[in-house]
C-alpha cells in the first residue's frame, strides 16, 4: 500500500494473511475451488476500493468509512460468481486484513513512527465512544497499549482438544521423547499458569466439561508449588454457530 500524508511524505506498507476458505468460509455445499477463487476475488475488489477512495483520515477512521462497501463488495462477487452460498462476514474481513495491515504499515512509515504510536488524539479523529459506547468518551486505543517494551512476559501453554491432561492418561504410545505426555506433567516441569484450550464449539456440554478438567488440573498442580492464580483463554476455531453459544457457555461455568 502506498500513502502520502498531509506533508507530501510518501511511503510503502505491508500486509498479508492466508486466504483460507477452510477457515472463513467452512461450508462443505460450495467446492474449495469456488471459494478460493470468490476469496482472491474480493481482496482484487477491496484493494481497488481501497486505491480509489479520496478519504483523508487515519487508517482505524477510513477502515470504518469503508467497512459498508466490504460487505457490498462481496455480495457482488457471489452475484457474479453465481455462489450458491453467501460469502460470510469472516472471509470478507480476511481478505481485508492485509490491506488494512499494509495501511498501518505505511501510517507509520510515512509519519517516521512506529503505528502503535499514532492511536492516540493526535492522529485518530474520533476517540472510542464513537464505536463502543458512552463508557469510551474520551478514550483513544493509546490509552490500552504499553508505553515501553516489556522485559518478560506470561506464555500460553495451548491445551489440544486430544491432549492428555493427566499422568495417568499417558500411554506408552503418546511418548514425545523427554517432551512431557500430559498437562499435569508440562506445569509441573515448566511452572505455567496461562492456558489456551481449544474447544469444539458445536457441542457445548463437551466444551463446559473440557474447561473444568483443565483448571482442576492447573488447580491442583499450582497449589502444590504455592501459586493460586492462573488463566484461562479458550478458541472454538469459529464453530460457535452464534453469539448465544457463547453466553450459554460462559453461564455453564
Amino acid at each position: 500500500m502506498k500513502v502520502e500524508n498531509g506533508l507530501g511524505r510518501i511511503a510503502e506498507g505491508w500486509g498479508n494473511i492466508l486466504l483460507s476458505d477452510l477457515w472463513a468460509f467452512p461450508t462443505p455445499l460450495v467446492s474449495h475451488e469456488k471459494k478460493d477463487e470468490a476469496m482472491r476475488e474480493v481482496s482484487r475488489r477491496l484493494c481497488r476500493l481501497m486505491a480509489d477512495s479520496r478519504i483523508f483520515a487515519h487508517p482505524l477512521d477510513l477502515y470504518f468509512e469503508l467497512e459498508d462497501d466490504f460487505f457490498r463488495i462481496s455480495k457482488k462477487v457471489k452475484e457474479d460468481l453465481k455462489l450458491t452460498q453467501e460469502i460470510p462476514a469472516l472471509a470478507t474481513l480476511v481478505c481485508a486484513s492485509p490491506i488494512d495491515a499494509a495501511l498501518h504499515d505505511a501510517f507509520g512509515k510515512v509519519n517516521k513512527i512506529s503505528s502503535y504510536e499514532g492511536y492516540g488524539p493526535d492522529f485518530i479523529r474520533d476517540d472510542l465512544g464513537k464505536y463502543l459506547g458512552k463508557r469510551f468518551k474520551g478514550k483513544y486505543i493509546s490509552h490500552y497499549l504499553e508505553k515501553n517494551l516489556k522485559e518478560k512476559l506470561p506464555i500460553f501453554h495451548l491445551v489440544g482438544g486430544i491432549d492428555k491432561l493427566r499422568k495417568e492418561e499417558v500411554r506408552e504410545e503418546d511418548s514425545q521423547g523427554n517432551l512431557p505426555g500430559s498437562l499435569e506433567e508440562w506445569i509441573e516441569r515448566e511452572g505455567i499458569f496461562c492456558f489456551k484450550v481449544k474447544l469444539r464449539g458445536n457441542d457445548i456440554n463437551w466444551d463446559v466439561e473440557r474447561t473444568r478438567k483443565v483448571a482442576e488440573v492447573a488447580r491442583k498442580v499450582l497449589s502444590k508449588k504455592d501459586r493460586r492464580e492462573f488463566f484461562l483463554s479458550v478458541d472454538s476455531n469459529e464453530m460457535c454457530s452464534n453469539p448465544e453459544v457463547v453466553i450459554q457457555y460462559l453461564n455453564l461455568q
